[in-house]
């Protein structure tokens, strides 16, 4: 059998391959994937890929091709502890008037202390936005990746044709807020979960996952 030009189903970079067995596993030079030769006349990509009409038919990117960003999902600041961020906001906003108020009845210690409470509601608020900078859930044509961590990253992902399930779970809050803790489990050798606390629209996500992920 001659040499055969293959397609990567990862990075998709063509490789080429001297008279391979149908069936023979073999890893992309380029990114390492382990990919599998279904024989003459098989597709161009070495591994099935997901139908690419299922993905076009919700107006999303092919299948099919190069890899293509198809959602960025920021850190969740508030959905994630809706009842906290109503707490520390009132508390904001009632310490900032108390503060005002005792400052200009001249009860200058008290001033002080509501002054301090309003300073501690903002450093929890920072926190926050610094933990929502430091997470980002990206979901791709080929893969789902979770990054976390601003001076240093994890990194975390599951290529669409390896996931093995993905759950959801939501308390009656969540419910309310259309949030939802999302679990995406891979079932390659040695994958990681990808856990997502409080995905926006969790079942609008697994649906665009769903559409890139073989039958």
């Amino acid at each position: 059998m001659p040499s055969v030009t293959l397609t990567c189903d990862k990075c998709d970079r063509p490789f080429t391959l001297e008279s391979p067995a149908p069936g023979a596993k073999v890893t992309c030079p380029a990114c390492g994937d382990v990919n599998v030769y279904r024989g003459p006349g098989a597709p161009a990509h070495a591994a099935a890929t997901a139908h690419p009409d299922r993905a076009s038919s919700l107006g999303l990117p092919p299948a099919a091709g190069p890899e293509q960003t198809v959602r960025l999902v920021p850190g969740a600041m508030f959905r994630n502890r809706p009842l906290s961020a109503v707490f520390v906001t009132f508390m904001l906003v009632a310490s900032a008037i108390a503060a005002g108020y005792l400052g200009y009845t001249k009860q200058q210690t008290w001033s002080m202390v509501a002054a301090g409470v309003g300073g501690l509601c903002i450093l929890i608020l920072i926190g926050w936005k610094i933990e929502a900078w430091s997470e980002r859930l990206t979901i791709t044509t080929k893969r789902v990746i979770m990054s976390r961590g601003i001076l240093s990253k994890t990194t975390v992902e599951c290529l669409h044709r390896t996931i093995q399930e993905i759950s959801i779970e939501q308390t009656f809050w969540q419910r309310v807020l259309g949030v939802g803790r999302m679990t995406i489990s891979n079932a390659s050798e040695g994958g990681q979960e990808i856990v997502v606390p409080a995905a926006p629209d969790p079942y609008g996500l697994r649906k665009m996952i769903d559409a890139y992920r073989p039958m």
